[in-house]
């Protein structure tokens, strides 16, 4: 791998819709074989962010929801779909890594995986999220590594429906085949 540093119109200025640039980008990544960091410090307005299969999104690693240096993804406002998605059924070898996803308390999903395998999260922190909505998504044949990720405010921290498995919990709903250490922090109040 080789690193795609913050470029291709992407602003990070907190203000300035980066989804279009993200998906651009990542899309680049996948072709070249390549990673795509995103410096700390700055925050990523996105909505509908595209990922395909092949690629990893990271930031620096970090201590806590908004902790300073820390790259942020806040959904932009209004925003009614998910923050970040796969680009079509059977996305697989997904990473994000290392961020702050920031709901704006408007959006319904922060990650949807949809059918898709070998997706990887970790070190990510969940906050600012609706009541009924999802931090993470998913359902089907979902396999899935979840590693150090913390979840707090409203909202399911996982939400996985399939037709395999399911556990009517508050912040987990099932999953196929799932790997959810116990690194994990889970304090969602609905």
């Amino acid at each position: 791998f080789r690193r795609v540093l913050f470029r291709s119109g992407i602003t990070g200025d907190g203000t300035t819709d980066d989804t279009a640039a993200t998906t651009a980008l990542a899309a680049v990544a996948a072709a070249n074989n390549a990673q795509v960091y995103f410096p700390g410090g700055h925050t990523y307005r996105i909505c509908g962010v595209t990922v395909p299969a092949n690629v990893r999104l990271y930031g620096p690693a970090i201590t806590g929801w908004g902790a300073s240096g820390a790259a942020i993804f806040k959904a932009t406002d209004g925003c009614s779909t998910n923050m970040i998605a796969g680009t079509t059924y059977n996305v697989s070898r997904v990473t994000i890594e290392n961020f702050s996803f920031d709901g704006n308390n408007v959006v319904p999903v922060g990650v949807f995986i949809d059918t898709d395998i070998g997706w990887t999260l970790q070190g990510n922190y969940f906050n600012n999220f609706p009541t009924n909505s999802s931090h993470v998504k998913g359902g089907g044949d979902l396999f899935l590594y979840y590693h150090h990720n913390t979840h707090s405010g409203s909202g399911y921290a996982l939400n996985f429906q399939n037709s395999y498995s399911h556990n009517n919990l508050t912040t987990y709903y099932g999953c196929n085949a799932c790997w959810i250490d116990q690194g994990n922090v889970f304090s969602s109040s609905n």
